[in-house]
């Protein structure tokens, strides 16, 4: 391989850089799962907030937890992932975001596992799992905001 061709795709015109494939791969990925939790988010508003929570309630009606403790949580879903997903897709804050989107995801889990749902809680894990590399391949976000408001790189 040409010594040029091996600069372009070793750095992205960044000194030291990682290869531009990687670098575009980690922003897909991180925008597809943004994606997925903003319209997680934005669809359960727009079908009703309220409605969302009680059909949470009563699918919990039948395990340990109380409604007083399983309604506030519902409602908070919805804001909760459409912020999550916002700030993934601008890449705002992404150390931050994912941290919190990993614990958000044990807080799913354990209720999905409560009620013994565990189709869903299989693709629980698949996000959670999805957020852990985002997470250790947190250095390749250079398509973000973050590295637009940093010299020093990616959040």
């Amino acid at each position: 391989m040409s010594s040029e061709r091996q600069q372009i795709e070793s750095g992205m015109g960044l000194p030291g850089g990682p290869p531009w494939n990687v670098v575009w791969s980690y922003a897909i990925l991180r925008f597809t799962l943004g994606t997925t939790f903003l319209f997680h988010g934005v669809t359960r508003f727009m079908s009703g907030w309220s409605a969302f929570a009680d059909q949470m309630v009563l699918n919990f009606h039948d395990t340990f937890l109380p409604d007083f403790l399983v309604r506030p949580f519902a409602l908070s879903v919805p804001p909760v992932e459409a912020l999550l997903g916002t700030l993934l897709c601008l890449g705002l804050f992404t150390r931050l975001t994912l941290i919190a989107a990993g614990l958000w995801m044990i807080a799913l889990v354990f209720g999905t596992t409560i009620r013994q749902d565990y189709s869903t809680v299989a693709i629980q894990l698949l996000y959670a799992l999805l957020f852990f590399v985002l997470q250790v391949w947190v250095s390749f976000n250079r398509i973000s905001l973050d590295t637009l408001m940093s010299k020093k790189g990616p959040r």
